[in-house]
């Protein structure tokens, strides 16, 4: 990112949080793993690997960024029902190419009951945690 930024200019990236703050994630991911397998928890899980807020800024600094701002929030993703959720989070990743329909509707029928508590009037809205870093050349 550094090599793209202007000698005053800054940078600003959004990445997801960490899982286990992410707590409607979570859940699906543990729901998934069950019937797809350990392998659906690496699939699932790749939106959170920049989740540690302080191993991120040390990518910026190795980067040449000094980070000047961050900001944390838990938002939520919103979906019509939790089975477009999981079919859409599903089929984003290459998991989706590798179940069968048994498998999946297994999936959808326990993630109805693990994501209820976030079904709402107008859908499913699931909480995520996202960071947001600006950051600018380190010097």
């Amino acid at each position: 990112m550094a090599r793209v930024i202007t000698p005053q200019g800054t940078v600003g990236v959004q990445v997801w949080g960490r899982l286990e703050s992410s707590l409607g994630y979570l859940p699906f991911v543990e729901v998934a793993s069950r019937h797809a397998g350990r392998e659906a928890i690496g699939l699932l899980t790749t939106y959170f690997v920049h989740g540690d807020l302080d191993r991120l800024k040390e990518l910026f600094a190795t980067a040449g960024l000094e980070v000047t701002a961050t900001t944390t929030r838990l938002g939520a993703m919103r979906f019509d029902s939790i089975d477009e959720f999981v079919t859409i989070e599903v089929e984003s990743t290459p998991l989706g190419g590798m179940l069968d329909d048994a498998t999946l509707e297994a999936i959808r029928a326990d993630a109805r009951q693990a994501l209820d508590r976030f079904v709402t009037d107008g859908g499913v809205s699931v909480p995520i945690e996202g960071h947001i870093v600006v950051a600018r050349r380190a010097g």
